[in-house]
């Protein structure tokens, strides 16, 4: 066996060895938005999900707080999760979850009347592409939107953003 054999082989081993993970790559967003939605800091007074479900009417200017949940691949649409409920991640008991953002481990009662969905418009329309990536807004990550609040016959909410903070 030559050297360089033995010297690759070597280093194969030690690599398979390692316990470092490498982070995966952070998502570039692909949305089309004003550069004006995007808040240097975050907005004073903001609700908790819950908080807005319980007070704020249909068409009233919201300030709302959680943290992101599910993204829409083609459209500027994500929804978040009211900052009270435990994700798959925040349990102690270490569970291994490839999706810890979609709260499967929390009571879905909880989880519906936790979430909201924000949507950013393009004139009259949903703006283009996924908003995961922009500005480092990922899955779990808090934010802080400002914007006018839907909500349907079903109980749905959804906040119509004009300005989203990404939490550090």
């Amino acid at each position: 066996m030559s050297k360089f054999t033995l010297l690759s082989l070597a280093l194969v081993a030690l690599a398979s060895c390692s316990h470092e993970e490498t982070p995966p790559a952070a998502p570039k967003s692909t949305a089309k938005v004003p550069a004006t939605l995007r808040l240097d800091q975050a907005p004073p007074a903001a609700l908790s999900v819950i908080e807005m479900r319980k007070s704020a009417a249909n068409g009233a200017d919201v300030v709302v707080t959680g943290r992101a949940k599910d993204f829409v691949a083609t459209k500027a649409v994500f929804t978040i999760a009211d900052l009270s409920l435990k994700s798959c991640a925040d349990r102690g008991d270490k569970m291994e979850c490839d999706t810890p953002w979609d709260y499967c481990c929390a009571d879905p009662k909880s989880v519906t009347e936790g979430t909201a969905a924000i949507q950013v418009l393009d004139g009259a329309e949903i703006a283009t592409g996924s908003l995961q990536g922009w500005n480092g807004l990922d899955h779990l990550k808090p934010v802080v939107v400002h914007g006018k609040l839907e909500k349907d016959d079903k109980g749905n909410l959804t906040v119509v953003a004009d300005g989203i903070y990404v939490q550090s």
